[in-house]
């Protein structure tokens, strides 16, 4: 008898132990055979106990819930003789099981009542470790009835105690559903660090049903995104992980994503496949929300085929399932807004805003940000349709700031298509001509144009034929509106100039590092003096310049050019990270030090080291930097050993670290450390012959692999980008000419491709102040006439000559006009 009770306690303890790392099906099996033993054999009340309850977990993890409710129908009944002390702690895990099967099979008030049973303090005196996954199915309950208040609530408190616990399993739990929180609320990139850290955390640990939950939610966030491929990936990675764990409801609910990706990129009948796969799972599990959902995703199908009668069937057996789930909960809100969507294709506009004016009052109740958007959009539909085009405006306005707000990109991309769809079909000739005539600046073809262009930017990197094909389509409606279709020869009949820029070696100072420039010509001279040394290097220049550009150019010149560049942002890294970052940590020495890892010195050492916006250290961080370029060495958290490293560091910076010294931010000594040698990389206002290699460079060069050499630009265009003072720099216009490259298709790029501040900011107030003069040096003559017009103002002298202040003064000097540099100006 003794050897098949340290048998069953065996069993039982390798069970729990599978089951933690997620391998469910090897813990089911494992407290089955268990209870095996303990029905052959005679052993105490409390392992007969203690073994049901294993099988009871066993069976709830591998989503087998009649069987698991079984086991705690059988376990309640052996409790009552045990005695009260030793059965409480399994009588409150046993209720944490039986909620979790009312929470999995969508009776959510039912899983609050039973854990209601026993008050706070019950639980804290019994088994307190259990309270914060009380608190996470409570959060989840009320997520999903949409208590959103109390279901954040819960979370933190969850978190909070988990890791004062140390239970880094129930930890990464507790972050996923708070990422699910998050992404309702339209955080979305904070949804997305909510998983990749609980990813993360369950990678270190072997975790798989941890992983693969975090793998799902992401994949979900990184479709709505338009990340399909990578979307693709994660859910696949987390499908894969939950059959090895046994888990069928996460195996429904891969399925339901993969389909919903496919139907984003278009691929209705493997999208319908894996719908009806999904719905036959949860149909056989008893899974009442992911069947709802698989009907509502089908229904979309149809929807999409124009097959409306059958879609609304659908709809309606997904409402019915969804309400008995959960009334007003988050699918009931999706099915209306699908149901009025639905009804104004059928053109029944009164029920279409009965619908949708409901869906609205339940996201806005919900707080559910996404779907409050995807209803405006809907009305703004509507709304325009039926006349009222004022308020359509204003609905799909704030549908598209919702949605740029949660970074929902695929959605936004939609919106801004359905809206140019809406204003150039739907609104007739008379409608565009009382718009025009009312002198508000509103213009129906440019806001289309600007909705198409900000539409085909979101899309740059989604794989969207259907979409891609409409945008297209909508460009040709536009520019026959507009009688504005480009075409060479017409733009030339018209006297208008296409100047054709073309590639040149001459533009290229090293691989990526383009200028003509004096400035830029300086700065080159001083990178490949600085190749030939190590000491440490400070670079500075308004953001967008290229500061890690330069760096690197030093680092592939450097003899330590093939060791290792590491890049880091001093702003990103919290300060309670700090330390662990850049010097690493030894296993165990912290919460969550799960293994030894190198810091940020080590992973740099033989290279580079680059410490990117180095003005964002506090004086404590300093320090700590300080002693390590001093001393050549680091120590890692929780060791007592120095370990010799061997670096290059280059810091750079927009801000003057000279102010912060005198305000006492930065310290002179490291400030002088970091300083050997400085390169200031000046603003592309002050150097606009840059423009043009840079635009040649971006878009026929820099290995893009394209085959044209050469870009047709629009004269008037090239000035516009020659005359911006571009406050981003280089990274700025960049991303204009990434922009003007979608709309060009091989055509020239014309003013009407660039950004409404690209055009304005080519525009004075006073044409007298135009800037009149050509880039390079300024004569004796031209010096005194901007003078005189900017009453001997000098910082307005400059910025009427497009030179900076610090320019202004040398020529000045070099003219023999250096007495207007001590005139003050007039009043």
């Amino acid at each position: 008898m003794h050897d098949i009770q340290l048998a069953i306690e065996r069993l039982i303890s390798r069970s729990e132990h599978e089951r933690r790392k997620g391998k469910y099906r090897e813990g089911h099996s494992l407290s089955c055979e268990a209870l095996r033993l303990v029905q052959k054999g005679n052993v105490t009340t409390v392992l007969y106990a203690r073994t049901l309850l294993e099988c009871a977990k066993g069976a709830y993890y591998t989503s087998s819930l009649h069987e698991s409710t079984m086991h705690l129908n059988a376990l309640k009944k052996i409790l009552v003789k045990i005695e009260k002390s030793i059965a409480a702690r399994m009588i409150l895990e046993s209720m944490l099981v039986r909620a979790n099967i009312m929470r999995r099979q969508g009776s959510f008030k039912e899983a609050l009542t039973i854990l209601s049973k026993h008050d706070i303090g019950y639980w804290q005196h019994h088994h307190p470790h259990l309270i914060p996954e009380r608190l996470l199915i409570e959060g989840a309950c009320r997520f999903y009835l949409k208590d959103i208040g109390l279901a954040e609530k819960n979370l933190e408190s969850a978190l909070g105690l988990a890791t004062f616990h140390s239970d880094a399993r129930l930890r990464s739990r507790i972050l996923i559903m708070m990422g699910i929180l998050a992404q309702v609320r339209g955080f979305t990139r904070k949804a997305e660090d909510y998983y990749i850290r609980a990813r993360n955390d369950c990678v270190s640990r072997d975790d798989y049903y941890g992983e693969a939950a975090a793998c799902l939610n992401l994949g979900i966030v990184l479709y709505r995104c338009g990340k399909f491929k990578e979307s693709t990936n994660a859910i696949k990675r987390a499908q894969n992980l939950f059959k090895i764990a046994g888990w069928s409801l996460g195996v429904c609910r891969c399925t339901l994503a993969l389909g919903n990706v496919k139907k984003c990129q278009g691929e209705l009948r493997s999208s319908i496949r894996l719908y009806r796969k999904a719905e036959k799972m949860a149909s056989n599990e008893g899974l009442k929300r992911e069947q709802s959902l698989a009907f509502e995703y089908i229904g979309d199908i149809f929807f999409e085929r124009k097959k409306l009668d059958v879609a609304e069937r659908y709809y309606q057996k997904c409402l019915q399932l969804a309400r008995s789930i959960a009334p007003k909960g988050d699918v009931e809100v999706e099915v209306l807004r699908r149901l009025g969507e639905l009804n104004l294709m059928k053109e029944d506009h009164r029920i279409a805003l009965s619908f949708l004016n409901k869906g609205l009052d339940y996201a806005r109740t919900l707080q559910d940000r996404l779907e409050e958007a995807l209803i405006m959009r809907a009305l703004g539909r509507l709304n325009t349709t039926t006349g009222d085009i004022e308020e359509g405006i204003a609905h799909f306005k704030g549908a598209i700031t919702i949605l740029k707000d949660a970074s929902c990109n695929f959605e936004l991309a939609k919106t801004h298509v359905c809206y140019a769809q809406i204003l150039l079909e739907e609104i007739s000739d008379l409608e565009r001509r009382e718009i025009r005539s009312a002198g508000d600046g509103f213009e129906t073809d440019d806001e289309a144009w600007k909705s198409l262009i900000e539409a085909n930017y979101l899309l740059r990197e989604i794989s969207t034929p259907y979409l891609a094909a409409k945008i297209k389509d909508l460009y040709t409606l536009v520019l026959k509106n507009r009688r504005t279709l480009v075409d060479l020869q017409d733009e030339r009949n018209k006297g208008k100039h296409i100047i054709r820029l073309t590639q040149s070696s001459d533009y290229v100072l090293y691989k990526k590092l383009i200028g003509v420039s004096h400035g830029i010509q300086q700065v080159w001279q001083q990178i490949q003096f600085s190749a030939n040394f190590t000491r440490p290097i400070l670079i500075t220049g308004e953001t967008g310049t290229g500061k890690e550009l330069v760096a690197r150019t030093i680092h592939m010149l450097s003899d330590n050019g093939k060791r290792p560049f590491v890049a880091v942002n001093c702003a990103a890294i919290p300060d309670h990270l700090f330390e662990s970052e850049f010097f690493g940590h030894r296993k165990g020495c912290f919460t969550g030090a799960m293994i030894d890892r190198k810091g940020i010195f080590e992973e740099a050492n033989g290279g580079t080291l680059f410490l990117d916006e180095i003005g964002e250290l506090t004086p404590l961080q300093q320090v700590k930097l300080l002693r390590v370029l001093q001393e050549c060495s680091v120590r890692r958290i929780g060791e007592n050993t120095e370990r010799p490293i061997h670096i290059r560091i280059i810091s750079a910076t927009n801000q003057n670290l000279e102010e912060k010294i005198e305000s006492t931010i930065l310290r002179e000594d490291f400030y002088y450390r970091i300083n050997s040698e400085h390169i200031h990389i000046p603003p592309l206002r002050e150097r606009p012959e840059d423009i043009v290699p840079l635009i040649v460079s971006y878009l026929c060069g820099n290995d893009r692999g394209e085959e044209e050499r050469e870009v047709l630009i629009d004269k008037d265009a090239l000035t516009h980008l020659q005359k911006y003072t571009w406050p981003g720099n280089v990274r700025e216009l960049f991303a204009v000419l990434e922009r003007a490259k979608h709309l060009r298709c091989s055509g020239p790029i014309m003013p009407e491709m660039l950004p409404v501040r690209v055009r304005n900011g080519a525009v004075s107030r006073n044409p007298e102040k135009q800037p009149y003069l050509s880039y390079g040096s300024k004569s004796k003559v031209q010096l005194e006439k901007a003078l005189t017009l900017c009453r001997g103002n000098k910082a307005a002298t400059a910025r009427c000559l497009g030179i900076s202040r610090g320019t202004l003064y040398k020529e000045l000097r070099r003219t023999g006009l250096e007495h207007f540099i001590r005139q003050k100006p007039a009043s």
